[in-house]
């Protein structure tokens, strides 16, 4: 940790200062520098990109799922009932990476204005349910059809 400070701040300060100041040798900084990564990092790191990819795969499935209306928080407590602990940070950045954002509904626009001097069209619906499916049961009419409810009314 130490030597990758050094090593970052290398371009902007002097070696021998930064080494004074975090602690550690010149050798030190230099012989870690030489050494190739351990197979524990190695594997540290192979293990970080498979979890990324993973955690990738579930955010986009949770975004699917909900036909694309899913943000960051749904997402985050989708990702939860399936027992995968996730910080919001972490479904920002990976949302971002894959261009995917949450939709919000559409406000309700009223996009006619009717004509206060026009009539009220007849309910067609009911005309043609009425003339074409005469047989077909009702809850509102007890379960009976309108020629049944007709000749009992009668």
């Amino acid at each position: 940790m130490r030597f990758g400070f050094i090593q970052e701040k290398a371009q902007q300060y002097p070696i021998k200062l930064l080494c004074k100041v975090m602690n550690v040798s010149k050798s030190g900084f230099f012989a870690w520098r030489g050494r190739p990564p351990s197979k524990k990092s190695n594997e540290d790191k192979l293990l970080e990109k498979l979890l990324e990819k993973l955690l990738e795969k579930l955010v986009e499935d949770a975004h699917r799922d909900s036909r694309g209306t899913y943000g960051r928080r749904r997402i985050k407590v989708a990702l939860a009932k399936k027992g995968v602990a996730v910080s919001r940070n972490r479904i920002n950045r990976l949302m971002a990476k894959r261009c995917i954002r949450g939709k919000s509904p559409r406000k309700f626009r009223v996009t006619t204005i009717p004509n206060p001097k026009l009539e009220n069209s007849p309910n067609l619906v009911k005309a043609i349910e009425v003339f074409y499916n005469r047989r077909r049961l009702h809850s509102a009419l007890g379960y009976k059809s309108p020629d049944e409810f007709e000749k009992e009314a009668a």
